[in-house]
């Protein structure tokens, strides 16, 4: 699941919550926690705000 979730972050870094939770077939809220788990192990990070923000994958 959070390989399909930085799949699409690659794809499209502006992609909201609502649409990855429709591309992953699993619920906003389940996308919600997956990402607070990715941006904890500093894999992922917001960049902005919510609104017009984006995310970047951390390389490592």
């Amino acid at each position: 699941m959070k390989k399909k979730i930085l799949e699409e972050i690659k794809k499209d870094p502006f992609v909201t919550q609502e649409k990855l939770a429709d591309i992953v077939g699993i619920t906003r809220k389940s996308i919600n926690e997956n990402m607070k788990k990715l941006q904890n192990m500093k894999i992922i990070e917001r960049i902005g705000a919510d609104k017009n923000g984006h995310w970047i994958i951390i390389e490592h």
